[in-house]
């Protein structure tokens, strides 16, 4: 099938994120039923932001269920971000032109890209978790 061409709307309408995005780190989430995350998935997002030693304040957690025609350009210009990580989105879904296989870090247009199962998914399983941690030890560097 031929691939539909990404386009950008002629204006960046304001993403709504949760955090302050001081260290430019996107996490994104597909949540319909959520504004952003759903409480109990806050409780862990909030566990591995401590053990990665951040804090809400240095990301912006988006939920991209609530913007039509998300994608990475459109994201691109709508929150800075060095670092994109994705919880329950894959790269498909971003309408990024590579994809790749869960935790591996993916650099593109000066962006590094993970993703990884949705945290509902991730917060019971310990191997999954185990190779979330050792993606993000290498990705910040810790």
């Amino acid at each position: 099938r031929a691939e539909e061409p990404v386009t950008m709307p002629e204006s960046i309408p304001p993403v709504n994120f949760l955090g302050k995005n001081h260290r430019q780190i996107a996490i994104l989430c597909h949540n319909p039923q959520d504004r952003h995350v759903a409480d109990g998935q806050l409780g862990f997002l909030m566990k591995l932001l401590g053990a990665c030693q951040l804090t809400i304040a240095d990301v912006a957690v988006v939920n991209i269920a609530h913007d039509a025609g998300f994608n990475h350009l459109y994201f691109q210009q709508a929150v800075p971000a060095q670092s994109i990580i994705s919880f329950g989105v894959k790269p498909a879904q971003l309408k990024l032109p590579l994809d790749f296989p869960a935790y591996q870090l993916q650099r593109f247009q000066q962006q590094t890209y993970l993703h990884a199962p949705s945290l509902t998914e991730l917060e019971n399983d310990k191997d999954e978790k185990l190779k979330l941690w050792t993606a993000l030890k290498t990705l910040f560097q810790l």
